[in-house]
């Protein structure tokens, strides 16, 4: 992975990095793979109390609206996506 990075920040992270004994390229690896890990986190994963939880799982399992703008919206991309 190559990263075009300014010269301050680059000189931060070799700062950081040696700071903790680590290589560059590990300590990189080891800060995006933590940043990487909370992004993701927030996306596959959420804890509810029970009650908002039963709430959630009951508005999952309800009959989808119909909303004609948004189906039409959706055809409309379709259309313009297929010229």
């Amino acid at each position: 992975m190559n990263l075009r990075i300014d010269p301050e920040t680059d000189a931060r992270i070799r700062r950081a990095a040696a700071s903790t004994g680590m290589s560059v390229s590990a300590f990189v690896a080891s800060a995006a793979g933590a940043a990487a890990d909370d992004v993701l986190a927030d996306r596959r994963e959420f804890v509810l109390e029970p009650e908002r939880w039963e709430e959630f799982v009951r508005t999952l399992d309800r009959r989808a609206r119909d909303l004609p703008r948004l189906r039409e919206a959706a055809k409309q991309r379709e259309r313009l996506l297929s010229q």
